[in-house]
């Protein structure tokens, strides 16, 4: 059989046509414009009939399927000017085309004033920057200009008696050369405001080299090598999403995110530099994206207008230069050791009373990682330790990262102390704590129970550092009549508190294992159940109140690995690549592990054999209780022999005398570092802020003397909010106007942080601008309700 020879399709739209979607499509010949739907004309005017273009462009963009580029491009004219078309008719209807193309009135400006401007235009200053001083029309001074009845300038311009009001930036400049459309009062060359959002993405989707790539000649020159040569560039952008983030920019340099860069390895030439990575690092960890991988779902034309670039790169790229900063782990341990120095010598007071913990990240890739105790999830599973070191209110100043968790004690004794004489921030040689007249630590260390050992607090005092923990052990009670009221201070986050505590204390002698004594001050508690929760330290000159508020304020260095955990992806890997363990390193011998799994194996059946016994006795079946408890003697003999068995072998041995198929490896240690250390900036810049909030706390509510609740949420509010970036290079400024926030509560609590950070005057890096914050224009005040009762 044979088929019938196919033909092609009729067309549905004419051929001379300019498709405007599959449906619409415009034609202009003979001096007429026709627009059609499919092959039928269903609308029509003369070529040069702007009210009509205007009419047929804004019902075609109305249409479903049809966008207003493609309209925009069909007709020739721009894409913002069409949207200005479309919001006119949305708002008025057909009268709101109308007013677009009535004639403006011009209002008269006096000889001095024309001359004024003349004068100022003459010597380079931009017609707004002129209208404001001037106190004239924008358009007014425009249409004196283009139809030239501005006088000559005279060769001296005196400055106007207007006063000197604040000048506009650059961008607003009028261009020498007006555009084809300017002859026609609503063309958007002649349009004076910020560029909205739906400009800006049409812009981004017409840059010639990628998505929102406009600065092709800062590329090119990049790729020969000469990428210093760019500089940051702001433009007039309205509503522009996450533009509270810039309010971050002052506390983020105050700590140090671009101080001391030159340690890291440099970056090749390219476009994008250290400060751009990381910056846009930590914006992207304070705005809680916690991983580089969501740059693919954000707008890269927005995010480069926030650290005025065209564009930040793709995930690869940044993953790229992250990697590059990241080549040499020697220089990223240098760069925060800086750092930390820094931070212990801004604030020694702060410095020398730290809080010493250890935070655990579980690993699930495909390398042999060694077992940690996983407490959260009570589990031990492959992951990588690290501890930090922080300040009693949170913020961090060091953190350590261990291939093997050697337990609280055996790190600060081996790695953490040792570290901090290397880096300078502790003397090599303290003085001896027990000797009378030993004056002040030169460190204090606050930990939990997993610490305890009177040997290191007996070996640390004669180095010259306290130490301040829970104690262990049984504990007689003391008689409440010892237990006296306390005004203690508690350091918090962004501040402190203050509590009435009832406290006693009693000198305490400890012998230790290893011989000698070591005396203490036990200092305990008495909770409102009567609870009494005991404390000690080796401090000698601190009061009663002041240990107990220092052992008091660990709940900050808690609520630090939870904001870590939770905002900042403390748990997040950069990434899960492996490397062989150095086969120096004392690791768990995997024989010992395996007779001490078997013992507890052992053990567990053991006891149920015994719990089987008792049932069966009770139960009546005597034979059945008899073997079960032959059954649990031979399991008691086989634990005996395993931990007889378990002794011949030590606890550690080095990594290089593991079998092959024992062997560790642990995580690369350089980006795990760099990522640690911007994510320490983030969080002090952040709680920087948190003392700065007003006093309602965002909340409405009535001002109260403890902290506010909830801070952290009010600046996460503010760095979701959109700002208009309003550059005056003139001036000197980069105006940052956020958009008013939810509700008054909320703006009266940012207020005080807002005029905080411009007392600062911060430039952005790399420009000559001073960044100046303020929110939008104020509400005209709500009518009193009368149906509310008035307090």
């Amino acid at each position: 059989m044979a088929f019938p020879t196919p033909t092609s399709p009729l067309p549905l739209q004419r051929a001379e046509a300019v498709p405007i979607s599959s449906k619409f499509s415009v034609q202009t010949q003979d001096g007429e414009t026709t627009y059609f739907h499919y092959l039928e004309p269903i609308f029509c005017h003369a070529e040069g009939d702007r009210a009509g273009q205007r009419m047929a462009a804004v019902q075609l963009a109305e249409r479903d399927g049809v966008t207003q580029v493609a309209v925009a491009e069909a007709l020739q004219i721009s894409p913002v000017t069409l949207n200005r078309w479309v919001q006119a008719y949305r708002e008025h209807g057909t009268a709101g085309l109308d007013r677009l193309s009535a004639p403006r009135p011009r209002t008269a400006l006096h000889p001095e004033q024309q001359q004024s401007a003349a004068n100022l235009l003459h010597a380079g200053r931009s017609l707004r920057s002129v209208a404001v001083e001037l106190g004239v029309n924008r358009e007014t001074l425009r249409q004196y200009k283009k139809s030239g009845d501005l006088p000559q300038p005279q060769a001296a311009a005196a400055p106007a008696a207007g006063g000197a009001a604040e000048p506009e930036a650059d961008a607003d400049a009028e261009p020498e050369a007006e555009p084809a459309e300017a002859a026609q009062p609503e063309a958007e060359a002649d349009a004076p405001g910020a560029l909205e959002r739906t400009a800006r993405d049409a812009r981004d989707a017409e840059a010639p080299m990628g998505r929102a790539t406009r600065d092709v000649a800062g590329r090119v020159l990049a790729s020969l090598g000469l990428g210093a040569l760019r500089t940051p560039r702001f433009e007039h952008l309205a509503a522009l999403p996450w533009g509270g983030l810039l309010v971050l920019l002052p506390t983020l340099l105050q700590n140090g995110l671009l101080r001391h860069v030159h340690l890291l390895p440099p970056l090749r030439k390219a476009f994008y530099n250290v400060a751009d990575v990381l910056l846009l690092l930590a914006f992207l960890l304070l705005a809680r994206q916690r991983t580089a991988q969501r740059l693919a779902t954000q707008a890269p034309g927005e995010w480069g207008a926030l650290l005025g670039l065209d564009r930040v790169p793709d995930v690869k790229t940044f993953r790229a230069k992250l990697r590059e900063l990241a080549a040499d782990e020697a220089a990223v341990r240098a760069w925060q050791a800086a750092l930390a120095k820094d931070w212990m010598q801004d604030k020694p007071e702060a410095a020398a009373t730290v809080c010493f913990d250890g935070h655990v990240q579980t690993y699930s890739g495909q390398g042999r990682l060694a077992r940690h105790f996983v407490s959260r999830q009570n589990a031990t599973m492959p992951a990588a330790a690290s501890y930090w070191l922080n300040a009693l209110g949170g913020q961090p100043f060091v953190c350590v990262h261990v291939d093997v968790d050697k337990g609280l004690v055996q790190t600060l004794r081996d790695d953490v102390l040792p570290e901090l004489r290397a880096r300078g921030c502790l003397p090599a040689k303290g003085p001896d704590l027990t000797e009378l007249g030993a004056g002040p630590p030169a460190l204090t260390v606050v930990f939990d129970r997993e610490g305890w050992s009177p040997a290191l607090f007996a070996e640390l005092e004669r180095e010259g550092v306290a130490c301040l923990t829970w104690r262990k052990g049984a504990k007689e009670p003391w008689p409440r009549s010892w237990f006296t009221a306390h005004d203690v201070q508690v350091a918090v986050p962004g501040g402190e508190r203050h509590a009435s505590v009832l406290l006693a204390e009693r000198p305490l002698k400890w012998t230790p294992k290893r011989g000698g004594t070591v005396e203490l001050r036990e200092i305990r508690r008495l909770d409102a159940n009567g609870r009494q929760v005991a404390m000690v330290t080796t401090h000698r000159g601190w009061s009663t109140a002041a240990a107990a508020g220092a052992m008091l304020s660990r709940w900050s260095h808690e609520n630090y690995f939870r904001v870590m955990k939770q905002d900042f992806g403390l748990d997040r890997m950069p990434e899960y690549a492996v490397e062989p363990l150095d086969a120096d390193s004392a690791v768990p011998n995997p024989e010992r592990r395996r007779l001490e799994r078997l013992i507890d194996d052992l053990d567990t059946t053991r006891q149920r054999r015994h719990e089987q016994a008792r049932q069966a006795t009770a139960s009546g079946d005597p034979e059945l209780a008899a073997q079960r408890e032959a059954e649990a003697k031979q399991l008691r003999a086989a634990a005996t022999a395993a931990r007889t068995q378990r002794w011949r072998y030590p606890p550690h041995v080095a990594a290089g005398e593991l079998a092959a198929g024992d062997r560790l490896e642990r995580l690369a240690q350089p980006l795990r570092l760099l990522y640690a250390t911007v994510r320490m900036l983030a969080y002090r810049a952040e709680t920087h802020l948190l003392d700065r909030i007003g006093p309602d706390g965002g909340h409405g509510r009535r001002p109260q003397p403890t902290p506010h609740r909830q801070p952290r949420q009010v600046l996460q509010a503010l760095y979701a909010t959109p700002a208009t970036l309003r550059p005056d290079p003139e001036g000197g400024r980069l105006h940052v106007e956020l958009l008013h926030l939810a509700n008054p509560a909320l703006e009266r609590a940012v207020a005080p942080l807002l005029a905080h950070l411009n007392a600062t005057a911060t430039r952005f890096p790399g420009t000559d601008l001073q960044l100046h914050y303020s929110l939008g224009p104020a509400a005209p005040p709500a009518a009193p309700d009368r149906d509310r009762p008035q307090p």
